[in-house]
């Protein structure tokens, strides 16, 4: 078995220690040769991740904060959590920066997001990558606001506020202040 073999088992299995001799070792090996070492830099950096997280302020992650089409980034006590529609899991993983715009999450090797941060405002897209090199990207979509009531400018859900005017049409054409359906 090669070095990055054994350094990807080792990081597989949660063993930074001996994950990180044998990149070094498939790294040594790579000198002199034609050899691509993006793997072994994948590899190496997504360690120095987990062991060195950038630390990003609160107001940096506020702007990355938000839905991009399929893809749910949420602000959770000081961290950023991620989930996408129809994955097998349900539950939202945390995000480790390893930039101030790329983001890995705890022991899933092959993925990172990329955000698209314009000067001012939130960022605008986010971008999967995977170790081989495929992007797939989700632009940040809306959010959804609810109709209000004029008259006390509280937010009604929208089945509420198509009842409320349906019976505002009613009392309107003097019909007898009942549901309409």
């Amino acid at each position: 078995m090669l070095p990055f073999d054994l350094a990807r088992a080792y990081l597989e299995n949660k063993d930074l220690k001996q994950a990180i001799l044998y990149y070094q070792k498939a790294l040594d090996l790579a000198k002199g040769k034609e050899i691509d070492t993006q793997a072994i830099t994948w590899g190496m950096t997504f360690i120095k991740g987990l062991k060195n997280p950038l630390k990003l302020s609160l107001v940096h992650l506020k702007r990355l904060a938000g839905d991009y089409g399929p893809r749910h980034i949420v602000l959770k006590e000081g961290d950023l959590y991620y989930l996408r529609d129809n994955a097998d899991s349900k539950e939202y993983k945390k995000l480790i920066p390893i930039s101030k715009d790329t983001f890995i999450m705890e022991y899933l090797i092959n993925f990172r997001l990329r955000f698209n941060i314009p000067k001012t405002g939130a960022a605008n897209k986010v971008t999967g990558i995977t170790e081989g090199g495929n992007e797939d990207v989700s632009v940040r979509t809306k959010k959804k606001q609810l109709p209000y009531h004029k008259q006390s400018c509280v937010p009604i859900p929208f089945s509420l506020a198509f009842l409320y005017i349906r019976m505002d049409v009613a009392i309107s054409s003097k019909a007898s202040p009942r549901l309409i359906q």
